[in-house]
Order: C-alpha cells, then sequence, then structure tokens
C-alpha cells in the first residue's frame, strides 16, 4: 500500500508537471546576454553567495565577464556569466527556483548542484556554449524540477566524463544547430528538444528509474521546426511505469522518431502542433492519445491502443486507406474519434464508442466486443469485406454500405442478402439501424431492434428475393418460433407508415441468428414483427363531407395486420363525450390499399368531432382522430320526410328540417280527417329533427301526416299494417 501511494503521489506529480512545461523561448534566449563585448575574468575569493561582493576578487562577476570558482558558490538570485569554469577545489549550487546563464563555454571539475523547484517555479543552468563535465565532475540534482538548457545558436558538445547524480528532471535543446552527446552517459527524467537534434542520442537514459519519463518535441509559439533525435535512446522507468510523449508547436510538420521505441510502449501522447504531426511507425499506446491541435496522421502505420483511447479536446485524428488501429486490453472508456482508415481491429470485451463517423476501406474485425456509434456512422466503402459479426460482437448504431454495383448478381452485407436476379440493380447502399435506435414503437407495438434502410439505382421489376438477417440479441421481446413467427415490413415513406410483406415465417435458424426471405419488387425501409406483436394498421387517409344532415367519413388504409374493424364515434365539439355509431368491417392483414366509408345520417345542426377505433383480432386497437371538426349547417327550406319503415308496424320515424325559428305542428289524420295524435306543437329553432309516431293503439289502414311550419303545409300518406 505504502509503495502504492507514492506510485499514485508521483503520477499526480507528473501530470501537474505537464501544465508547468515551458511553452517558449523568451526566458533563456533573453537571459541577461551583454553584447558590448567581453569583459574581465573574475575568480572566487572564498566561499559565498554569488551575489555577495566578499565572495569574489573584485567586483560581483557581470553577464560578460569569465569567472573561475576555487570555492564553494551559491547562486541566490538570477545571474549570468560568459564562460564558466569551476575547479576542482570549488562547486557551485543553484538555488531552488534561480537561473544561472552562462553565454559561452562551462567546464566543471567539481559538483554542480541543481537544487528543487517547485510547481510554480524551475531551477535553471542555461547554457550558450558547450559543456564539459570532467572527471572528478558531478551534476547533481536534488530534486523534481532541475533543468539544463542549451540555448545557442552555434552548434554545442555535451562531454559528460563525470557522472549525473540524483534526479536531474530535465534537459533542453532550443537551437536549430544542433547538440551533440560525447563521451559517457546521460541520465534524466524528461528531454526537451524545442529546435534542433541531439547527435549520439542513445546515450540518453530516459526516465527516473520508478514512475515516469518524457519527451516533448516543439514548444508553443514556436518560431522553428520541432527538435529530434538522430538514434533510440533508453527508457528507465521502471516495472509500473509510464512514458510520455508531447508534440508541441512548430513552424512545419513533426513527423515522429526515434522518440517512439520499438519493442515497449507509450503511455500518454499528447499531439499539440498546429501543423501535425504525422506518424513514421507503428505504435502501441497504454492509456491515451490526446488530441489538442492540428492533426495526428497516421499514415500507412498501425496504432495499437492497448487498453488506451482517443480524447478530442481540439486537434484531429486523420487516417486514410492505408490506415490502421486495433483496440485491445480492457479499457471501459475506448473512444473513436472521425476517420478513415483501412482496418479497425476490436478486441476488447468493454466494446468501443464512437464520437465522430469512421470509414473503413478494408476489414472491419470484432474479435471481441461491441462498437457502439450512438448518432455517428461506421461506412464502409465499396472495397471493403462486409464485418463478421455475432451476438455478442457485432456493430451497435448506424453501419452504412456505400454504393456498389451489384448489377443482376447476389450480394450479403450487413445482414441483408440480395439474391440473384434478372433485374440489373445499379448501384446499391444499405443503412442498417441496430439497437435501441431502429426500434419502431406504434401503439405499444414495437418491431425488432434492426432495420434496414436500402435504395437502388433501379427497382426489381421482376422481382428479387432479400432474406434479412439479425441477432438474438435484437428480438426485443419477440419470442420468436413456430406460434409467434415473425412478419417483414417496409415503409415507402421513410417510416411513417408500415405495410406487411410475404408470409408470416418462424424466423429462428439458431440458438442466436434470426433470417426472413420475401420476394420485393421495391427498395425502402425494412423491418420485422411478429404475430404476438404486429405492427398495427396506418391510415393513408381520413376526411369527411357533408351532404344537408348526412355526414360522409371516408378513410384509406395502406396495409393493414390482423385487422378486425374500424368503430365509428362522434361527440359534440368540444364536449369530449363520444359515442359509438356503428361498426365497418375491416380486411384482415392485407399489403395494398383499402377503401372504407360510412355515412352519419340526420346529423342535427352543430359541430362535432368524429374518431375511429382500430381494433386487431387479438383485442388491441388503436384511435385515429379526424383532423377536422365537421359542421352540419341549418337547412336551406322546410322539409318532411316520408316516414320509414312504410309500411309500419306499430313504430315508425319521420323526419323533418326548419330553416328558421318557426312553429311546427305535424298530425296524424286517419281516412276520414279524424285527427288521432298530434306528434309536434311547438316552436322549433332551424335545424333537422327527428320525431317517433306508435301506432299500437291503431288499427290497420291508411292515415296521413300533416305538416305545418308557418306558412308552409305538406301531406305525407302512411299505411299501416298489423
Amino acid at each position: 500500500m505504502k509503495y502504492l501511494a507514492i506510485l499514485i503521489l508521483t503520477v499526480l506529480v507528473t501530470f501537474q508537471s505537464f501544465s508547468q512545461e515551458k511553452t517558449s523561448d523568451t526566458r533563456s534566449k533573453n537571459a541577461i546576454i551583454n553584447k558590448s563585448g567581453w569583459g574581465n575574468t573574475k575568480s572566487t575569493n572564498k566561499d559565498g553567495n554569488w551575489s555577495s561582493p566578499s565572495t569574489w576578487q573584485g567586483s560581483i562577476p557581470s553577464s560578460n565577464d569569465n569567472v573561475i570558482i576555487n570555492n564553494n558558490v551559491i547562486v541566490d538570485d538570477n545571474f549570468g556569466c560568459m564562460s564558466l569554469t569551476i575547479n576542482s577545489s570549488g562547486s557551485l549550487t543553484i538555488k531552488s527556483g534561480k537561473t544561472l546563464t552562462v553565454n559561452g563555454n562551462l567546464t566543471s571539475g567539481s559538483k554542480i548542484t541543481l537544487t528543487d523547484g517547485n510547481s510554480t517555479s524551475y531551477t535553471y543552468l542555461d547554457i550558450s556554449g558547450d559543456f564539459t563535465n570532467n572527471s572528478g565532475g558531478v551534476i547533481y540534482a536534488s530534486g523534481s524540477y532541475s533543468r539544463i538548457e542549451f540555448i545557442g545558436t552555434s552548434a554545442q558538445k555535451f562531454y559528460n566524463n563525470g557522472n549525473i547524480n540524483g534526479k536531474l528532471y530535465g534537459m533542453t535543446l532550443d537551437n536549430t544547430a544542433g547538440l551533440t552527446l560525447l563521451n559517457g552517459s546521460f541520465n534524466i527524467v524528461r528531454v526537451n528538444v524545442f529546435s534542433g537534434t541531439i547527435t549520439n542520442s542513445d546515450k540518453i537514459t530516459l526516465g527516473d528509474g520508478l514512475s515516469f519519463g518524457l519527451v516533448q518535441r516543439g514548444v508553443s509559439g514556436a518560431t522553428n521546426p520541432a527538435g529530434s533525435f538522430d538514434k533510440a535512446f533508453n527508457l528507465n522507468v521502471g516495472a509500473a511505469g509510464s512514458y510520455y510523449i508531447r508534440y508541441d508547436g512548430s513552424t512545419t510538420s513533426t513527423t515522429t522518431g526515434y522518440e517512439i521505441p520499438a519493442s515497449s510502449s507509450v503511455y500518454y501522447i499528447f499531439s499539440n502542433n498546429p501543423n501535425n504531426t504525422v506518424l513514421s511507425k507503428n505504435v502501441t499506446l497504454a492509456n491515451t492519445i490526446e488530441l489538442d491541435n492540428g492533426q495526428f496522421q497516421i499514415g500507412a502505420y498501425m496504432v495499437t491502443m492497448n487498453g488506451g483511447t482517443f480524447l478530442s479536446k481540439g486537434g484531429t485524428l486523420t487516417g486514410g486507406s492505408t490506415s490502421k488501429i486495433s483496440f485491445t486490453g480492457s479499457n471501459p472508456n475506448a473512444a473513436l474519434p472521425s476517420v478513415t482508415l483501412n482496418t479497425l481491429t476490436l478486441n476488447n470485451s468493454n466494446g468501443l464508442d464512437l464520437t465522430g463517423s469512421v470509414t473503413i476501406t478494408n476489414l472491419l474485425t470484432l474479435t471481441s466486443g461491441v462498437v457502439s456509434t450512438d448518432t455517428n456512422k461506421i461506412y464502409f466503402t465499396s472495397t471493403a469485406t462486409n464485418p463478421i459479426e455475432t451476438n455478442g460482437n457485432r456493430i451497435d448504431g448506424y453501419a452504412v454500405m456505400n454504393a456498389r454495383n451489384i448489377g443482376t448478381g447476389s450480394l450479403n452485407y450487413l445482414g441483408c442478402y440480395f439474391a440473384a436476379g434478372s433485374d440489373n440493380l445499379g448501384n446499391v447502399t444499405v443503412t442498417r439501424i441496430s439497437g435501441t435506435k431502429a426500434i419502431i414503437n406504434q401503439n405499444s407495438m414495437q418491431s425488432i431492434a434492426v432495420k434496414w434502410d436500402i435504395t437502388a439505382d433501379n427497382q426489381p421489376v421482376n422481382g428479387r428475393n432479400m432474406t434479412y438477417n439479425w441477432f438474438s440479441v435484437y428480438d426485443n421481446m419477440h419470442a420468436f418460433g413456430s406460434s409467434n413467427r415473425g412478419q417483414v415490413y417496409y415503409s415507402t415513406d421513410n417510416g411513417s407508415t408500415w405495410g406487411p410483406i410475404g408470409s408470416l415465417i418462424n424466423p429462428v435458424t439458431g440458438q442466436t441468428t434470426r433470417a426472413m426471405t420475401v420476394n420485393t419488387t421495391h427498395y425502402s425501409v425494412w423491418s420485422i414483427g411478429s404475430e404476438d406483436s404486429p405492427l398495427p394498421v396506418h391510415l393513408s387517409s381520413f376526411t369527411s363531407s357533408v351532404n344537408g344532415s348526412t355526414v360522409k367519413l371516408s378513410w384509406s388504409t395502406s396495409s393493414e395486420v390482423n385487422n378486425s374493424g374500424f368503430e365509428i364515434y362522434r361527440s359534440e365539439k368540444g364536449m369530449n363525450s363520444f359515442t359509438k355509431l356503428g361498426f365497418v368491417e375491416g380486411n384482415g392483414t392485407k399489403n395494398t390499399q383499402s377503401n372504407y366509408t360510412y355515412e352519419d345520417k340526420k346529423v342535427n345542426t352543430g359541430k362535432y368531432d368524429y374518431k375511429l377505433k382500430q381494433i386487431d383480432n387479438n383485442g388491441n386497437y388503436e384511435f385515429f382522430t379526424l383532423g377536422s371538426t365537421v359542421e352540419v349547417g341549418v337547412p336551406s327550406k322546410y322539409f318532411i320526410s316520408q316516414n320509414y319503415p312504410n309500411p309500419f308496424n306499430p313504430m315508425t320515424k319521420i323526419d323533418f328540417s326548419v330553416p328558421s325559428a318557426s312553429k311546427v305542428k305535424i298530425t296524424v289524420y286517419d281516412i276520414t280527417g279524424k285527427a288521432v295524435k298530434t306528434l309536434v306543437d311547438e316552436n322549433k329553432a332551424a335545424g333537422n329533427y327527428t320525431v317517433e309516431f306508435s301506432a299500437a293503439n291503431l288499427s290497420s289502414g291508411i292515415y296521413f301526416c300533416a305538416f305545418t311550419a308557418n306558412d308552409y303545409k305538406e301531406i305525407k300518406k302512411m299505411t299501416l299494417i298489423k
């Protein structure tokens, strides 16, 4: 546990240090350089601080003085000199957070100590000339943020005949003329090559031996190309350590080089060059490629994410028809941004999430895990092989087969099998949606969790057999079998309405495999339902017309499944109190259009709402509401109908209409002219009415119905037969 705590703390400090990296060369290149010429030679007088006059024979050295140290000197502020010699009798200590700038050569035969910096400051030794660490010389770094920087303008050399002890956190090259490492070895935690090339870089051992090592090429706001190495260096990051690479700003694109090891994986890569980072060899990532700025260009190489992932933070990932990416390990957060690839391999049981659309030109290999696209898409070009999927290793979401010419031949792609046929289909595209986004939900009836959208240059006029395949994971609770067969559905209006095609078939072909075959003369959107949960009837139209007091309802279905029929309901406008009027029988299952009508007669003046209740044979139902209000207007004239039925026994009905408010009287007379019954004798508002007449107490014979309304009179003859 103690070791784990130390390791975690070290990693936290490492990440903290990233934000403290030097992002420009302004401080170093302008460090107290006096260009007026060479000054005097100043030697030490005794031990002491650089800032104390008593330390020196004469005055404190200036930035253009040559300095010889024979005693123990402490740099207690930011100072500079021209050349610096440290003899065996002397030593130099640079205090935490301070900088000593040597504008010429530095030669040491004794101890140089760089004391600890902190999270907001570093201890720097900046050199513009050559650095010779002679035998007996020791560079000792006692803390985590001590650096030596080579900032000259002419080629520099670092002779190390002595030792580097402690923890030298960083060595920086910011000199386009380059740095040559000579003699000995160079043990460093981090190397920054802001510009220039380090020659003999195989002499470097990178890392702290426990937790991490880091290389940075380029610098933010760079005015030169990013620096580089001429040979591979050694890594010393410990068994549980991590190796980081940062590609930072540059005036040109940065091509990866010897900083990518041949056998060891990289833990983390920062891609932050606005002019792009170009991969030049295969690379394995144990954690992350962070895309901060510009492009990370894969080219013709393989990126293996062995537990790693891509993190998009402003930069982009660029591939092509020869680029390859493989996700292995068990990272539960593996993600892939938009990119074009030759091959994509998934061997991670926790799966892969697409954060952008991905194009495959050759092969998607699903060894283990699910590719989840969310709203993104994975495209397969005309040269790509159909991905081999299983119930557990598959694509969830949007998968698209780009246009490819089928002609009269066959093709199997994304669960669609096109059998060969006589019709030349030309170019065909297939978009398969799988998972919850594919489910068609119609009035509690649901399809499987797969649907296909197929387009073709030419429709198969003579018919083409199509087989749709899916896995049981997408059954969406349809218990398929011999007692619950599947039904193929199609939609020609992008999923607004669906119609059945073909016969009910048991789709189960294996423990986890399903298939259904139909013959079609068109391509559109397709899915599957079942007997227990068929997709319901869809109306293609529902209209009304009014003729006097009769309301005629007309509706059509584009297709029907298991349709028993329609109940018709009416309500006065705004009352929401519907009364059942009648029933019209349906056509069961039918994949062509059906037309229906219903007449609601003798409707009183007013405004009405109508709706249909479509009922399946299994009792499921769905309501369809007429989109507009029906208005039955006032009559245009006085009217009385013939009684119905006629002859009658003993009940009959009589309809009458008044165009305006009127005193209405309806009287029944026998053959002798005697009034036997008054049916109406009152004021009536304009409208349509119906009155009933019971002749239960009358004898068979001829009767007359007299209708008077204001000045209008009319008589109807009625026959009672008992």
